[in-house]
């Protein structure tokens, strides 16, 4: 039987912990994938062929689509960023590689089960494959810079939801807990007046419309905070109004 394999190495933030999985598979040319990890932290997708397959360029078309599913569902519903895909074996031929970066902020509480639950949602693949809202958004969490980070994902909030107004209605909705801080904001005849806001749009408006109070060590403190809540919060948005 034929088989290729792609190699990962996960990011130190939330070492990947689970036993090897082996997924059913049946579909795009794949019988099997089995998911696995070594004690260097190193995350392998190994799609085992249903024909022989002897050339490269043939394994590679007929596993792009699962393993790109593959890809959307760790990010959708484990939070795990895949920067890159490299090559790293082929029908046991070792070839040189490059890292695949996963950047994990949850760990996994159901050994990745879910993944097999996912495989089999066909709405839900088509949904990750064809939403443009996700595509952004996974732009946006691919994105090394902090700053631009945060500021394209709440672009993308802004978009779905149409507004500020809204953006704010949404956050205190789904985040609870949210803390509230006040800013000076500058009209547009130059007068100045104090409003109380959600942190996300404190942080996107401090560094949007810097003003002579901002204080860009506390905005960025702030930003390291609740990065991820943000993530979390684009995410659902996307799937309820996308």
């Amino acid at each position: 039987m034929s088989f290729i394999q792609y190699n990962g190495k996960v990011s130190e933030i939330n070492k990947i912990t689970f036993e090897p999985l082996k997924l059913e598979y049946e579909k795009h040319g794949v019988s099997t994938i089995e998911i696995f990890t070594n004690d260097n932290n190193t995350i392998y997708f190994k799609f085992n062929l249903i024909e022989s397959i002897d050339t490269l360029e043939t394994a590679q078309r007929v596993t792009k689509q699962p393993l790109e599913d593959i890809i959307n569902l760790l990010i959708y519903k484990y939070g795990y960023i895949v920067r890159q895909i490299e090559l790293d074996m082929f029908n046991n031929q070792v070839f040189l590689y490059s890292t695949l970066t996963v950047t994990s902020h949850m760990t996994v509480g159901d050994n990745l089960e879910g993944l097999k639950v996912g495989l089999e949602d066909i709405e839900l693949l088509n949904k990750l494959k064809n939403n443009m809202k996700f595509h952004l958004f996974k732009s946006a969490i691919y994105i090394q810079d902090p700053f631009g980070k945060f500021m394209f994902l709440y672009s993308i909030l802004y978009d779905i939801l149409g507004n500020q107004n809204n953006v704010e209605k949404f956050i205190k909705e789904h985040h609870k807990s949210i803390e509230l801080c006040k800013r000076i904001k500058t009209n547009f005849d130059g007068t100045e007046k104090e409003v109380e806001e959600t942190v996300f749009t404190w942080i996107r408006n401090h560094i949007g419309h810097t003003h002579k109070t901002t204080n860009m060590e506390e905005v960025k403190g702030n930003m390291d905070k609740y990065l991820q809540s943000l993530v979390n919060l684009v995410k659902k948005a996307i799937f309820i109004f996308g």
